[in-house]
């Protein structure tokens, strides 16, 4: 995976584990980092294909995020501001009782790419 290569390449040790979101995951993390596929109606493209309003594949991963997650633990989330999702994503955090704040941003000339960070 490219995930594997880049650890390779920098010299760093990790575990992959390959299935869909928490599948082949056992065990509670203090962080969980998720880049989702964001896109609204990407189809065909699996690594960027959200579904309608980009937020579907981060739905399934909140639906189970929280029996990885120590007590305490935190998420960080990629989100764009395409269609209002970063707002959006913000309000889904909330309905699940995580707090969402800003960590880092990149502006491009269509969009601004965040990282959510979100505690319990």
């Amino acid at each position: 995976s490219e995930a594997k290569k880049a650890f390779s390449k920098r010299k760093l040790k990790a575990d992959f584990v390959v299935g869909d979101l928490f599948e082949n995951v056992e065990g509670a993390f203090d962080c969980i980092a998720f880049n989702p596929p964001y896109l609204p109606g990407c189809k065909g493209h699996v690594d960027l294909d959200g579904g309608v309003d980009g937020l579907e594949v981060t739905r399934r991963f909140l639906e189970d995020v929280e029996k990885h997650l120590i007590e305490g633990g935190i998420i960080l989330l990629v989100a764009t501001s395409l269609c209002g999702q970063d707002a959006k994503l913000k309000e889904l955090l909330a309905g699940k009782g995580f707090e969402a704040s800003v960590a880092g941003e990149q502006r491009f000339s269509f969009e601004r790419l965040s990282v959510l960070k979100a505690v319990k």
